[in-house]
């Protein structure tokens, strides 16, 4: 296979590049890549961000977005608990998503994302997501790198994938930069297999 320019905006695809590595032949001639520091192994780490995405995206294969609430069960609960701000019983195992939401918050200058705006930006008929994942790699020591597709561009709106990066677990987001998909090919997978019970 080689790539398909129209698999930018098919969900499907996706999904399958969050359950597994995609193949080098079927990588974009660019890749978006955001390196992070991360605060625990960056399996775990890695691991967080592809399970919040697939349930996202899943999401968004199969919501109506007409203006109701998107449903947010299959989203893991600390999640939702720090993307609602709620502090609820099962918060005290998730401080590193709150501790990754004021860093978030001093990062961007900017207030945390409210859950159900955040899930909208995955509504497959707005296009209003200038990413699609492509993979997340161990750069070695604490370090993730976070690779998408971008279609090339030098600069795209994302906010809604830093917030994820945050609370997830990062320490620190740097700016992203382009790079050929050889560089991505060169360093392995990290967070699979993908298991909804982490």
């Amino acid at each position: 296979m080689t790539y398909d320019p129209d698999e930018f905006y098919d969900l499907e695809a996706e999904l399958r590049r969050l359950a597994t590595r995609p193949a080098e032949p079927d990588a974009p001639p660019w890749l978006y890549v955001y390196d992070v520091d991360v605060e625990d192994d960056p399996w775990t780490y890695a691991h967080r961000v592809r399970t919040v995405l697939a349930a996202a995206i899943a999401i968004a294969a199969t919501a109506s977005f007409d203006g109701d609430p998107v449903p947010v069960s299959a989203l893991p609960g600390w999640f939702v608990d720090v993307t609602s701000r709620n502090r609820g019983p099962g918060s005290a195992d998730a401080d590193f998503a709150f501790r990754g939401a004021r860093r978030y918050a001093a990062d961007q200058d900017a207030p945390g994302w409210d859950l159900q705006d955040w899930l909208y930006r995955f509504d497959p008929d707005a296009e209003d997501r200038a990413w699609r994942w492509w993979d997340a790699t161990h750069a070695g020591g604490g370090r993730v790198r976070l690779w998408v597709d971008n279609g090339g561009e030098e600069f795209i709106a994302s906010r809604d994938l830093r917030w994820v990066a945050f609370v997830c677990g990062a320490h620190i987001v740097h700016e992203p930069a382009l790079e050929r998909p050889p560089a991505w090919a060169a360093e392995p997978s990290t967070g699979l297999p993908l298991k909804p019970d982490a």
